[in-house]
């Protein structure tokens, strides 16, 4: 199964892979995005940042791109994607990857780091796979449906990689998994918050006729930091904050 990961390090475009460009003065960059744009993972991060020096940085590496960053976890995202389609219930897909995994080394510094942490990731998620409570519901990969939602005048990228389906006292309910790779920078219960609310809101968007979000079946995934988040119980001011948000990047990037 081909998933592609969202990195809290790197930022997510339409193809994940090598960011390219090389940043120098704010002049000399290249716009990489010319409307509006936001991950869910950062814009989880700018509702959460007391610092309008780093909500104006979040902006601007948005639109103008980061520094060259490879993609990493590639492995990982291929095993828990294969996993968690299956229902979390053969844990030797999972297995099978770390052994394989362990097998190998000496190819470059870069490559045996990302091994490592790749194990990482793995034996992580094979250890929390069980509080994702997916018993009874139905997984499908999300990749058939848009990544994006549009919140004002920008468009958010939400991309959960999974979509949980199921019936609740007579009621179709449709739940999300998004996964986070990030090594150096952990989510917090509130950013994790703010991006299970985006999840709740792209729910809406797109299955407004057919089924009702679940907010308690919304859930982030921290994989490297081995934890597992499920919607907030209060989203009605996060949602606004969320909108807030939006209306503020909208107005930073007309300026940067």
């Amino acid at each position: 199964m081909s998933l592609r990961p969202e990195n809290t390090d790197i930022e997510e475009s339409a193809d994940i892979g090598v960011t390219r460009g090389v940043v120098g003065k704010i002049e000399d960059r290249v716009m990489k995005h010319t409307s509006p744009f936001v991950t869910i993972n950062k814009l989880g991060e700018y509702c959460t940042s007391p610092s309008a020096g780093r909500r104006r940085t979040i902006v601007k590496d948005l639109k103008y791109g980061n520094p060259p960053k490879m993609q990493r976890y590639h492995a990982a995202y291929e095993a828990i994607g294969n996993f968690v389609a299956g229902g979390c219930s053969d844990s030797s897909l999972v297995e099978g990857s770390i052994a394989e995994l362990e097998k190998k080394s000496g190819l470059s510094e870069w490559a045996d780091n990302d091994r490592a942490n790749t194990i990482l990731a793995l034996q992580n998620f094979l250890t929390i796979s069980p509080r994702l409570k997916i018993s009874g519901k139905n997984v499908e990969v999300r990749k058939k449906y848009p990544a994006r939602i549009r919140v004002g005048s920008v468009d958010v990228s939400v991309r959960p990689e999974f979509l949980l389906r199921f019936d609740s006292r007579g009621r179709s309910k449709v739940g999300a998994i998004k996964l986070v790779f990030s090594k150096t920078r952990p989510l917090t219960d509130e950013w994790a918050a703010y991006i299970g609310t985006g999840l709740r809101l792209y729910l809406a968007d797109r299955f407004a006729t057919t089924a009702t979000p679940d907010i308690a079946s919304c859930l982030v995934v921290d994989v490297l930091a081995g934890e597992v988040f499920a919607g907030p119980k209060s989203i009605t001011k996060r949602t606004e904050d969320l909108k807030s948000s939006c209306s503020e990047i909208a107005l930073w990037w007309r300026h940067l």
